[in-house]
C-alpha cells in the first residue's frame, strides 16, 4: 500500500505523538477563536444566516482537513466565493447556495480524479493577481454601506457594472445621510484591527478580542446600529443536520454555471494554498487527494446547511504561525469552533453589523496585494495589459468571464512572443567550421524557433520570398524546438513547390518531429520527395553526393 495515494491524515498518525497532540490543540484553540468572527462576517456579507457559515467550517471544514493532501491546510468560506454566493442566494435562496456547493463538490472530485491540479501551471499569475485585486476592490464596494449605515436596493437582474456604478453614486450623493453611530462603531473596530495586524503579536487573537470589545461598548452605550439579532432574528445555534436541499429541475439546471464557477475558484484557490503551503513549510503534499478532499468537504458540507468552501490561505497561514503540527488541528478546531458557536449565542445576537462589515472590508484590502499590483503595472506591456484586463472585467463583468479572458488573453500574447522568435535564414553560403563556402549549386535554409500556426504567415512569406533556385536545397531544423500540423502544412507546400521546379530537397534535424512528419506522410515519403539526414554535417554531404549523380 502506498500512503501518499491517501489523504495526508494516514500518513501522519502513524507517528503521531503527545506533544504533537499539545500542539495541535493549541493552534487550534487560536484558529477557533481567529476564525469564528471571520466566519461570521462572511456569512453576513453573502446575505445569509451566519449559521450556514458556522456548520460550513464546524463540517466542511472537519472533512476537508480528514480528507486532504496537506498537513496545515485550514479550509472554509472564503472571500472569492463570496460574490457568487450573494448572487446565488438572490436569485435562487439559500437552498441554491447548497445545490451550487453541492454540484462545486462534484465537479471538484471529477476534477480530482482527472488530474485538474496540472493544469494550474497554465494560469498566469498576472491574472490570479488581477482577479484578487478587482475582487478586493467589489468586495470593499458592497461591503461599504454597512459601515456607513446605508441601505442600497439592488436589483439580481442588475449585471455587474450596474451595481457598482449604483453603490458609488450613492455614497457620492448621499454623504450628507450618513449614519454616524454606524461609522463610529466601525471606527472602533477598524482602528484597533489595522494596529493589531501591522504592529502586535499575530499569534494574539485580537480579532475575536476586538469583537467582543465592540459588541460588549455598543449593547452597554445603546448605541442605535444593525446587530445580527435585529437583521436575522434570534439565531439559534444548534448542532449541525441532515439537510436535503429542495429546489425544481430548472434551477439545478440554472445553477450549473454558478456551481462551475465555485468549483473553479475553490480548485484554483486550494491549489495556490497549497504550493504556497509548500513553500513555506517544505513539508510534502498530494494536490490530487487535496481536490477530492476539498470536493468531498462541498459536498457533505451543502449536506448539512453549510456555505461552499475552499482552501483558506489566511487561515492556514494562521495556523502554521501557530505551530500546527498534523491535519488534526483543522479538524480540532471545527469542533471548537462548534463548541464556541453553541455556547456563545446570545452574544452574538447582539454583534453589530458594522463590526463584521468592517472586518471583511480590512480583509479585501488585504486580500488586493496592491503593493504587488503596482509593481506588476509596471511591468512589460503583455504582463501589465494582462492584469489591467482581469482587474477591470472583475470590476464590471463576471468572476468567469474575467478569469477566462485573462487566460486567452495571456495566451495569445504568448504566442505573439512566440512568434516573434521564429524566423527562416535563407541562402545560407557560409557554415560555421567549412572552410570554403558552399557550392553555388547548393543553398541551405536554416529555421529558427517553433514551427507552428502563430508564426506560420511570416514564415510562409519569406519562404514564397526566396524560392530555392538552386539544383539542391537543404532546409535545417537544428533550432526548431517543435513544429505542429500548421507548419507542417506549409512545409508541405513547400516541399510540392520544389518538386514542380526540378529542385531536390534535404530535410536535416527533423527527429524531434518524426511523429507529426509520418502523420503526414512526409517521414516515409514513398513519392521520393525529399531525402532526409540526422545532422547538417550529414546533409551537406548527401547534398554534394547527389550533385555528383545530376552531372
Amino acid at each position: 500500500m502506498i500512503l501518499s495515494s491517501f489523504p495526508s491524515i494516514f500518513d501522519v498518525v502513524r507517528h503521531y505523538t503527545f506533544e504533537r497532540f499539545r500542539q495541535d490543540i493549541l493552534a487550534a484553540s487560536v484558529l477557533a477563536v481567529v476564525n469564528l468572527p471571520l466566519t461570521i462576517s462572511l456569512a453576513v456579507a453573502c446575505g445569509v444566516n451566519p449559521k450556514a457559515g458556522i456548520f460550513s467550517v464546524v463540517v466542511g471544514g472537519f472533512f476537508a482537513s480528514l480528507f486532504g493532501g496537506t498537513r496545515f491546510i485550514i479550509s472554509g468560506p472564503t472571500t472569492i466565493f463570496l460574490l457568487t454566493i450573494a448572487d446565488i442566494t438572490n436569485q435562487f435562496g439559500i437552498d441554491g447556495v447548497y445545490v451550487a456547493g453541492l454540484m462545486a463538490g462534484i465537479f471538484l472530485m471529477i476534477g480530482g480524479l482527472v488530474r485538474f491540479h496540472r493544469f494550474i501551471d497554465f494560469v498566469p499569475y498576472s491574472v490570479i493577481l488581477g482577479f484578487t485585486a478587482g475582487l478586493s476592490v467589489v468586495i470593499f464596494t458592497t461591503q461599504l454601506k454597512d459601515c456607513l449605515g446605508f441601505i442600497i436596493g439592488v436589483s439580481p437582474a442588475d449585471n455587474p457594472a450596474n451595481q457598482m456604478i449604483k453603490h458609488w453614486n450613492y455614497y457620492i450623493t448621499h454623504l450628507h445621510k450618513i449614519h454616524w453611530p454606524t461609522v463610529l462603531v466601525s471606527l472602533m473596530t477598524a482602528i484597533p484591527l489595522i494596529i493589531s495586524k501591522r504592529m502586535l503579536n499575530k499569534k494574539i487573537p485580537f480579532l475575536a478580542l476586538i469583537l467582543i470589545s465592540v459588541s460588549i461598548i455598543t449593547y452597554f452605550s445603546g448605541l442605535d446600529v444593525l446587530t445580527l439579532n435585529k437583521k436575522f432574528g434570534v439565531i439559534d445555534f444548534t448542532w449541525p443536520s441532515f439537510q436535503m436541499p429542495v429546489v425544481s429541475i430548472s434551477q439545478v439546471v440554472a445553477l450549473i454555471p454558478y456551481a462551475m464557477t465555485l468549483a473553479f475558484l475553490g480548485g484554483i484557490n486550494s491549489l495556490l494554498t497549497v504550493i504556497t503551503t509548500y513553500e513555506m513549510t517544505s513539508k510534502p503534499y498530494n494536490s490530487r487527494i487535496e481536490l477530492l478532499g476539498q470536493g468531498a468537504a462541498n459536498i457533505l458540507a451543502s449536506l448539512f446547511a453549510g456555505l461552499p468552501l475552499s482552501a483558506n490561505m489566511s487561515r492556514t497561514s494562521t495556523a502554521i504561525q501557530a505551530q500546527a503540527q498534523t491535519p488534526l488541528t483543522g479538524m480540532m478546531q471545527a469542533i471548537l469552533i462548534l463548541v464556541l458557536a453553541l455556547n456563545s449565542e446570545k452574544l452574538m445576537n447582539f454583534i453589530p453589523i458594522p463590526c463584521l462589515a468592517t472586518i471583511f472590508v480590512v480583509a479585501a484590502y488585504d486580500m488586493g496585494y496592491w503593493k504587488r499590483f503596482f509593481k506588476y503595472c509596471r511591468m512589460p506591456r503583455s504582463e501589465s495589459l494582462v492584469l489591467l484586463v482581469t482587474f477591470i472585467l472583475t470590476l464590471f463583468s463576471t468572476i468567469a468571464v474575467a478569469i477566462l479572458t485573462g487566460i486567452v488573453l495571456a495566451a495569445l500574447l504568448f504566442i505573439r512572443r512566440m512568434s516573434e522568435h521564429s524566423y527562416i535564414t535563407p541562402e545560407i553560403r557560409q557554415i560555421p567550421g567549412e572552410e570554403n563556402e558552399l557550392p553555388q549549386e547548393i543553398s541551405i535554409y536554416h529555421i529558427d524557433g517553433p514551427f507552428f500556426f502563430g508564426a506560420s504567415s511570416r514564415l510562409k512569406a519569406v519562404l514564397d520570398e526566396h524560392r530555392p533556385q538552386k539544383k539542391i536545397t537543404i532546409l535545417d531544423f537544428d533550432n526548431v524546438p517543435f513544429i505542429d500540423s500548421t507548419g507542417l502544412k506549409i512545409l508541405n507546400e513547400f516541399i510540392k513547390d520544389s518538386n514542380k521546379r526540378g529542385v531536390e530537397l534535404i530535410l536535416t534535424n527533423i527527429d524531434h518531429a518524426r511523429e507529426l512528419f509520418t502523420s503526414l506522410n512526409l517521414g516515409v515519403d514513398p513519392l521520393k520527395r525529399y531525402l532526409t539526414a540526422p545532422t547538417l554535417a550529414d546533409a551537406l554531404q548527401l547534398a554534394k553526393e547527389r550533385l555528383k549523380v545530376q552531372t
